[in-house]
């Protein structure tokens, strides 16, 4: 088996870049045969990732792809030849919320800016996310006069196009009009819909009719027969959307339910058990799940990430989050549980434990464990230190109280909420994590 790579010259107002048709043959006398079309099994909803075993074989299918709507552009662009330099999803969310800020500023009085004021990281977050809906719909817009709502979103659009990408709207924009224009052959292409072409997003229906129109099969994938698994059973209910209860038969294994009280264990549980029989694993963050199987020196679930952030990085976006008013906890959680930290391990999964088992931070028994830690009760003492007077052991409680105190300022929100954010809090984070981790690079240096 051998592969042709034809490379041809082509340019559009995009990008100038090179057109890459790879062509899968098998070679028997010298004479050229070609292989069965590509299949490409496609749903906008799929997220994960699937490996593929042909029957009587162990290895992956070269000639199908299971692929969301990211995936099917990433392919079309690598045969058209296409190329964009990625934007971040952070960097995207921070030009956005720097367009709305200049918006509120001009604009004080519009619909959404109460909204801004009371939370305005988040309504700027909610907003890119109905951007990037309508921008999905083909909305160019226009229509200030539609709703007060989209009036401010079009006012911000003018401010967010100046920094902004191109977003996977605009790139689906760009790959159904390339697709015509270059003519591109998709005679080696079977694409297969979980449903009717008719039930997807408009701008996805025009992408399929362009393909069928340049040689593309599409087809729908044919649902396995209504039985009385209960499997089944569940899948007919949600289908025919029928009311009401299903007998489950509790010696049918064909569905399986199991509860855990959190994802570690759930986690460690699959870790433990033989992956031999799966063949499908569906799961966008797979990453605690992969810890476990790298522990145990198995085959990983696929979420190993490329350039990727280094957490020193991450460090400072999340560390910004913890001035978000209302205060997200779930962030907050997150950053007190990350591997390395300015303060101490044992503290910091403690104080988490309280935030979780209190269902917020701004609580009694948080400020009370925040004082624990400053007044020196979470500090170890060896056998030696712990035979010495109360008074002794009090000092060496407090030999570092100015310092926890200053780490607590710094590096945990207040426990009282505040209308305006102090940009001097915002620079002393910035600050003493810069100098925290200019130290930490240092000793790691020298370790190595």
């Amino acid at each position: 088996m051998r592969y042709d790579l034809q490379l041809t010259p082509s340019y559009n107002r995009h990008h100038v870049a090179t057109n890459i048709k790879l062509q899968r043959t098998h070679s028997y006398n010298k004479h050229k045969v070609t292989t069965d079309t590509m299949k490409v099994f496609f749903s906008p909803e799929y997220s994960g990732t699937l490996f593929v075993k042909p029957e009587g074989s162990s290895g992956v299918m070269m000639d199908s792809v299971v692929v969301n709507t990211t995936g099917l552009i990433n392919m079309l662009e690598l045969r058209l030849g296409l190329h964009y330099e990625e934007e971040p999803a952070h960097e995207r969310m921070a030009h956005y919320y720097e367009a709305t800020c200049r918006y509120m500023d001009a604009h004080p009085e519009n619909v959404m800016a109460a909204s801004f004021k009371t939370a305005g990281l988040s309504t700027a977050k909610a907003m890119l996310a109905w951007r990037g809906e309508l921008r999905s719909a083909n909305w160019d817009f226009d229509g200030e006069e539609i709703s007060k709502r989209l009036a401010v979103m079009i006012g911000i659009e003018e401010l967010f196009r100046k920094n902004s990408g191109c977003d996977m709207a605009g790139r689906l924009h760009i790959v159904s009009d390339q697709l015509s224009a270059q003519k591109l052959d998709c005679h080696d292409m079977t694409i297969l819909l979980p449903v009717d072409k008719d039930l997807l997003k408009p701008t996805i229906q025009r992408l399929l009719d362009i393909l069928e129109n340049q040689g593309a099969k599409l087809a729908r994938i044919n649902a396995a027969p209504h039985n009385e698994s209960n499997l089944s059973k569940v899948r007919k209910h949600i289908e025919e959307k029928e009311k009401g209860k299903i007998k489950i038969d509790p010696k049918d294994e064909s569905l399986l339910i199991w509860e855990f009280p959190d994802e570690r264990l759930a986690n460690e549980y699959l870790g433990f058990n033989s992956l031999e029989n799966v063949d499908v694993w569906i799961n966008a963050e797979n990453k605690q799940m992969d810890n476990w199987l790298t522990l145990m020196g198995k085959p990983l679930t696929g979420s190993a990430t490329a350039d990727c952030t280094p957490q020193l990085t991450q460090m400072f976006v999340m560390g910004l989050g913890l001035f978000s008013d209302p205060l997200n906890v779930n962030t907050l959680i997150e950053w007190l549980n990350m591997p390395v930290h300015p303060i101490d391990r044992y503290f910091r999964n403690k104080l988490a434990n309280t935030i979780v088992e209190e269902g917020g931070y701004r609580n009694k028994a948080c400020r009370e464990k925040i004082e624990d830690y400053i007044n020196g009760r979470f500090v170890y003492l060896d056998d030696e230190q712990k035979q010495l007077p109360e008074e002794e052991q009090e000092k060496l409680r407090l030999k570092d109280k100015k310092k926890r105190q200053k780490l607590v300022d710094a590096f945990l929100p207040p426990l009282d909420a505040k209308d305006v954010i102090n940009i001097e809090d915002v620079k002393r984070l910035v600050s003493e994590l810069s100098s925290w981790a200019r130290q930490r690079t240092h000793l790691l240096a020298e370790d190595g």
